[in-house]
């Protein structure tokens, strides 16, 4: 499980629990009142597009094969598919 504070006011307002032995994860927005309730389907969509993006760095970045600039590629690739999924999150509070 993990929490964040992604606007910095001292609020953890996304939870993120993991389920490794499914490749699985829920992720829930607390309100400043305490309650807390599952994101939409987009929203949740958006973050399994992250977690894969970095699992699929981690699983290919040490491969033998690779040498420094190829790794650098695919930090880069992982980077712009994070970022492509923020801004679905993003769009979706709109």
């Amino acid at each position: 499980m993990m929490e964040s504070d992604e606007d910095g006011d001292g609020l953890f307002e996304t939870i993120i629990v993991y389920r490794p032995s499914k490749s699985d994860m829920e992720v829930f927005t607390r309100e400043r009142d305490g309650s807390v309730h599952p994101v939409n389907a987009h929203k949740l969509a958006a973050y399994k597009k992250q977690q894969a993006a970095l699992s699929e760095l981690w699983d290919k970045a040490f491969d033998k094969d690779v040498d420094a600039e190829k790794f650098i590629e695919r930090v880069q690739e992982t980077k712009r598919k994070i970022e492509d999924a923020e801004k679905e999150k993003k769009d979706d509070q709109k």
